[in-house]
């Protein structure tokens, strides 16, 4: 709570101080990209019972489930392998750009991006199926899915590393502040899906998520289209804090890159 509070004291006077130079002006953009997050949270939706308060294994044994199952499979099964590996797929991030122009290719900014990360895998689970000429059972690979979403806002600085005439090279620091939301975990039998849960106990309406703060830096490369459209492509990486439980809460590298439109005159 503190650090969000000094960082919000410290923009506070930034903005204040930049918008009394009469040489600044603000522009505002479109940020459309690829969000590319760690593995850390993913974990989360492998069905592992550590992970989650009906996982995989529970779902398969409870009353409801468990005669569909054996109707599905026919012969005796049983769940011999958790994913074994786990990550998020490239998501698409489209958000907004807002800034004020310092001089010389120099600039303050802030980005709000937003996200739907994906996770896809399976579990396998094997059948004695006394038809099978093998000595060995017959697995099935069984999907599972997870949908999450995310949003980060990143308040920056950027450094201009060369600016000539419609060029402008430069780099980025910049502060973050993330907010993350499981959405759905489920897996699928015999084209059913059946979801995993995660609410926390006492509190069904609650999904895993939080806020997160952290940090990054960057480069990116403009093009001044005209005096009023400029071109904007960008990398950041991102060192943050993703929470999605109290106790659950790993810190990683994130990396983005960003194709911006911005309007704005630089009367710099």
């Amino acid at each position: 709570m503190k650090k969000i509070v000094l960082l919000l004291f410290v923009s506070i006077i930034t903005f204040s101080s930049i918008s009394a130079q009469e040489s600044g002006s603000a522009f505002v953009g479109i940020n459309v990209g690829g969000f590319f997050a760690n593995k850390n949270t993913s974990v989360l939706y492998t069905g592992a019972d550590a992970f989650s308060n009906y996982g995989v294994e529970d779902l398969f044994s409870n009353t409801i489930n468990k005669p569909i199952f054996d109707n599905y499979f026919q012969y005796p099964y049983t769940i011999v392998e958790l994913p074994q590996t786990w990550k998020y797929r490239p998501a698409l991030d489209i958000g907004g750009h807002f800034g004020i122009h310092l001089g010389q290719g120099n600039a303050i900014y802030v980005d709000a991006n937003f996200s739907s990360l994906d996770f896809e895998n399976f579990f396998t689970v094997a059948i004695e199926d006394p038809n099978n000429q093998s000595p060995d059972p017959t697995y099935e690979q069984i999907p599972i899915f997870g949908e999450e979403k995310r949003m980060n806002i990143n308040l920056g600085l950027q450094f201009r590393l060369y600016n000539e005439n419609k060029i402008n090279a430069y780099f980025t620091l910049f502060g973050n502040l993330n907010s993350t939301r499981l959405e759905k975990n489920y897996f699928v039998v015999n084209g059913r899906q059946y979801f995993i849960n995660h609410v926390f106990p006492g509190q069904p309406n609650v999904k895993p998520g939080g806020i997160g703060l952290g940090g990054g830096t960057g480069l990116g490369l403009k093009y001044k289209f005209n005096d009023k459209f400029t071109f904007d492509l960008a990398y950041s990486l991102y060192y943050t804090k993703t929470k999605m439980k109290e106790d659950f809460a790993p810190r990683g590298i994130h990396n983005g890159i960003t194709f911006r439109i911005i309007w704005g005159v630089n009367k710099s």
